[in-house]
């Protein structure tokens, strides 16, 4: 009977629009969150985009290089430009041979073989792990293979040629010969393929191995270092893709074009986010103007029942547990519609082959809640003043 008489005075039209967007803003405020925290995790998963945080760099090969011979190497004073941007934590650079070498495997009786170029990363840039990459003389040389040049032999050149496809494993079993000169000398050495890199597009030997040859058999002096490694943390970092488009320097695009990509996907996730966040004030700005609106035109009431001796706090209850009730209601259908869209996007990222967590986040749900208690919390503190003001203006 007291909820009516204190409620009855109130404009049905104006309560839907309240509620409408106070569940709008909240939806995309809470829906934002989860879908950051998604795509975050993407983003941060090692194991899915090492290859995306790892840059190799060159410079142009100029027609001036090529009419005077002279090289595209990179300075010293340049290496130590990437270590100054913020978004490089390593740097490091190829070590090529200078010597010639030759390289057979021997399959199905057949002895294949090649001119062939060697080079030598860090240890700390291979992306997979090799227990003996190291190398001594009189010892067999080991040898990484990008995955793309087995992809090329299975698939274009040993149809062409009549030749067996080969797997990783029985590569990693074939035998084979090394042949290295320069100086008017040779030796032959025993190799094998020690494993297939998919992050560096070279063939790679132990630096031991490189230092040796180059030693012994190397034809001149050191021309100087050519292609860098790089570890960044974001390849989208606006600084380093300005950098690297001020100097020239080339690499893979499709790393900065998906680097691009997920800096402006936290961008628009961000922008969402704040809209949400605007919608959600200007919800909780308008639910107080409505409670406002709702006690003014109960004022009499109000006035009457704190007249027969209601305490304000009695009224104040009975205004809360109305609008508890109110926002209980956008609470659970902005957690209901959250889940909804955290399927279908979840869904969405396993078909393009991404892994996420299913269900809402800890994160997201704990915000929807904070939000609709920073709700009540504010109205409770406008209701309680009206009520004040009223029951001083009764005595």
């Amino acid at each position: 009977m007291i909820r009516k008489l204190i409620l009855g005075n109130q404009s049905y039209s104006q309560l839907g629009i309240v509620l409408f967007g106070s569940l709008f803003g909240l939806l995309l405020t809470v829906a934002s969150i989860q879908l950051y925290i998604d795509f975050k995790s993407i983003f941060d998963n090692k194991k899915e985009l090492i290859s995306s945080q790892f840059l190799v760099v060159n410079k142009p090969v100029s027609l001036a290089n090529t009419i005077t011979g002279n090289k595209a190497v990179f300075t010293p004073e340049e290496m130590d430009e990437f270590r100054t941007l913020k978004s490089i934590e390593k740097v490091g650079f190829f070590k090529a041979n200078r010597f010639r070498a030759q390289t057979g495997i021997a399959l199905q009786d057949q002895e294949m073989m090649t001119d062939m170029f060697f080079e030598s990363v860090p240890d700390e840039f291979l992306d997979i792990k090799i227990s003996n990459w190291k190398w001594r003389p009189g010892e067999a040389v080991p040898v990484i293979l990008p995955t793309d040049y087995l992809n090329l032999y299975n698939f274009g050149f040993a149809p062409s040629q009549g030749l067996p496809q080969i797997s990783k494993g029985m590569a990693k079993m074939a035998p084979m010969k090394v042949i290295i000169s320069g100086r008017e000398q040779s030796e032959t050495l025993t190799g094998y393929i020690a494993g297939f890199t998919d992050r560096i597009n070279s063939i790679l030997v132990p630096e031991s191995f490189i230092d040796y040859a180059n030693e012994h058999f190397g034809k001149s002096e050191d021309a100087g270092i050519s292609r860098l490694v790089v570890l960044c943390k974001d390849p989208g970092d606006s600084e380093l893709m300005d950098f690297l488009e001020q100097k020239g320097y080339e690499t893979n695009l499709e790393l900065l074009k998906s680097g691009k990509m997920s800096a402006l996907l936290k961008m628009a996730l961000s922008i969402v986010l704040l809209v949400g966040f605007v919608i959600v004030l200007l919800a909780v700005l308008g639910f107080i103007q409505y409670a406002q609106l709702l006690m003014s035109n109960s004022r009499y009431e109000i006035k009457n029942l704190l007249h027969l001796g209601y305490s304000p706090s009695f009224l104040f209850t009975q205004y809360m547990k109305f609008y508890a009730l109110l926002m209980g209601i956008v609470l659970l259908l902005c957690l209901a519609f959250s889940w909804w869209i955290k399927i279908v996007s979840t869904r969405f990222m396993i078909e393009k082959g991404f892994e996420v967590k299913a269900g809402l986040s800890s994160v997201a749900l704990v915000s929807a809640i904070f939000l609709v208690a920073v709700f009540l919390l504010l109205n409770a503190l406008n209701t309680l003043r009206v009520i004040k003001q009223l029951g001083q203006a009764e005595k």
